[in-house]
């Protein structure tokens, strides 16, 4: 579609993602993600006045499209939408007040959560050759994440799909695992909550620290689901990846060889 320079190399983006840098010092950078469906990783930092120089040229260039793009889609890790208003900081539920921001927060993850596992269920009938309704029930027959995560490593077979696609699967897999184990430290916490506060003592008996103590902010519930937001886009390269390589065997399969006396 577009030239690409004799000094430059031009790669393929499966998907993108912004961090923005909030920390003191690195406040008002931008770091931009790419993951490749060939496998490879990209990643660069834009300065606040790079940030600036980015938006202004994405708008110019917008304005001068004879259709501009449609509303993009809302993502989690930008601001909730609407101001609470002074004083309504918490909200009581069964005699016991709870901080409406982390309330919201525990919502987008829940669903987020939710589509985590429709694209396991997707990349599993993509590796499998099966319906989604039919990989959906063996999704669902287990509810050990772990057991689900090897079931699709134990399916992706380099002599079918490449070992370049087994390599994004199984990194997409490892992504999803890490997301998951702090999910379940999360939601299987010991819960307290004092004064809107809310506070969760993660037990692991099998750990040299035994019981761990959070403070659960929204923004720690935010991040959290903004990972799982990032971890489903991957699966989605996984899945991509792994369509790619099985069309391209069955391209290979159907094309007569030139030592193939009927070719």
């Amino acid at each position: 579609m577009f030239p690409t320079p004799d000094d430059m190399e031009r790669f393929h983006t499966g998907v993108f993602t912004l961090v923005s840098a909030t920390n003191e010092g690195a406040r008002g950078h931008l770091d931009i993600q790419f993951f490749s469906d060939s496998g490879k990783k990209y990643a660069t930092t834009f300065t606040p006045s790079g940030v600036q120089q980015l938006s202004s040229m994405l708008l110019g260039h917008l304005a001068q499209m004879g259709m501009p793009p449609e509303q993009p889609p809302q993502f989690p890790g930008e601001a909730l939408p609407g101001a609470i208003p002074e004083g309504e900081k918490t909200k009581t539920y069964f005699g016991q007040q709870y901080d409406t921001d982390v309330i919201q927060a525990l919502g987008v993850l829940v669903i987020r959560a939710n589509q985590l596992d429709y694209g396991l269920i997707g990349l599993y009938a993509a590796l499998t050759g099966i319906s989604e309704t039919l990989s959906a029930n063996q999704y669902y027959a287990s509810t050990n994440m772990k057991a689900r995560v090897d079931v699709i490593r134990s399916v992706s077979d380099p002599d079918e799909i490449g070992k370049d696609a087994v390599s994004i699967v199984f990194d997409a897999m490892d992504r999803v695992k890490r997301v998951s184990d702090r999910r379940n430290d999360l939601i299987h916490a010991r819960w307290s909550f004092r004064n809107g506060k809310h506070r969760a003592d993660v037990i692991k008996p099998n750990s040299k620290t035994k019981v761990t103590e959070l403070t659960v902010t929204a923004k720690m519930v935010m991040s959290l689901a903004e990972d799982y937001m990032t971890a489903s886009l991957i699966l989605e390269v996984a899945r991509q990846s792994v369509l790619r390589a099985r069309s391209a065997v069955r391209s290979a399969g159907s094309t007569p060889s030139s030592t193939d006396p009927s070719a």
